[in-house]
């Protein structure tokens, strides 16, 4: 079975799988004028629910992705040793640590050195792979697609949060489990699921 993707634009998420979703709408090996009309119009919010891609995975994914630049990004869910979750207020969203990959980076080296710098504690343990998420934006006049490899980590560190304001990072708090969810809807499409990911890794919540 071909591998399914996910995007998000805003809060609408265009899947590319083989088949139609039950109760999504469906585009069967679209050309890609029709996927660039369809990440317009999810750019200008006249698309608000979520599409599936459905037919061939891998040429649909290839046409979808040269509509973009592609960047990766790398992050993490980390979890401390009283279950609390390590969040941050960025751009007026709850969001989980995450960064670019730098030159010559593995997405495991890049996630615990992005967890440590936007949140002032030492490299955290990485325990596991959660999943890959794709987003979408816009920047200086580019389109972006974002890969962002998640991963499961461990902190043991209790001294005072530090955010790094130059990424925009306004707070940084260790968050009960049960806090997760209700700051989770007001976070972004992707970042929930990460989440839920967690949350059915950990059993936490």
């Amino acid at each position: 079975m071909a591998q399914k993707y996910r995007v998000f634009i805003g809060e609408v998420a265009i899947s590319f799988a083989e088949g139609a979703e039950d109760g999504v709408s469906s585009l069967t090996d679209p050309d890609l004028q029709t996927l660039e009309d369809l990440v317009v119009r999810c750019e200008e919010g006249s698309l608000v629910e979520n599409v599936t891609v459905s037919g061939d995975v891998p040429a649909n994914w290839q046409h979808f992705c040269s509509l973009f630049q592609i960047i990766e990004a790398a992050g993490g869910v980390v979890l401390n040793d009283s279950g609390e979750w390590l969040m941050i207020h960025r751009l007026g969203k709850w969001d989980l640590p995450k960064g670019k990959l730098e030159e010559g980076e593995s997405p495991e080296e890049a996630s615990v050195r992005e967890v440590s710098e936007e949140c002032g504690i030492p490299e955290p343990e990485l325990l596991e792979h959660l999943t890959d998420t794709y987003h979408v934006y816009t920047h200086k006049g580019k389109r972006i697609l974002k890969r962002t490899y998640w991963y499961l980590m461990r902190s043991t560190e209790h001294a005072a949060l530090t955010g790094q304001t130059e990424e925009g990072i306004t707070d940084v708090r260790w968050v009960h489990p049960k806090q997760v969810g209700e700051l989770a809807e007001q976070s972004y499409g992707s970042i929930r699921v990460v989440i839920e990911k967690a949350v059915a890794n950990t059993g936490t919540m």
